[in-house]
């Protein structure tokens, strides 16, 4: 629990033991789950406030970027549309280019969210559900005007 991150290689059956792929012994997350798209890991890492991508079969370090304002996310990234999305404790959000060397679309930050602390959730339309202490708040594309 935020002590490291190990991967570990299945066996063909039950009885197989499993073995060790690879052990990084960095401190991680302890909170946040890693999320996990085409070969490569998303990690919200609340211990050092960074967001980093992570090759699943190595174990190396792909990206890191320090979120800024000293935030501490407890939710886990979110995969969805091509992009990874990101709440902090005290409502900032994040949007990342979900690539092995990803880069930051867009932040800011909810003006009504302390303990920020639900994973962010895209709906099968598309829509984007935040779960605030007070609200539930949902964000969608407008819709288009009917051609006649």
């Amino acid at each position: 629990r935020g002590a490291g991150m190990v991967a570990l290689q299945l066996g063909k059956t039950a009885s197989d033991a499993p073995k060790r792929q690879w052990l990084r012994t960095e401190q991680y997350a302890d909170v946040p789950t890693a999320a996990f798209s085409n070969g490569v890991l998303y990690i919200a890492n609340d211990k050092t406030g960074e967001f980093m991508t992570m090759d699943s079969k190595t174990g190396k370090t792909l990206s890191s970027t320090k979120l800024a304002g000293n935030v501490r996310p407890w939710a886990s990234p979110t995969i969805a549309g091509g992009n990874v999305y990101l709440l902090g404790r005290r409502g900032e959000w994040f949007v990342f280019l979900a690539k092995p060397n990803t880069l930051l679309l867009a932040s800011g930050k909810f003006p009504d969210c302390s303990d920020c602390d639900s994973t962010i959730v895209v709906t099968t339309d598309g829509s984007v559900l935040v779960r605030t202490r007070r609200k539930l708040l949902c964000f969608r594309k407008a819709a288009k005007d009917k051609e006649k």
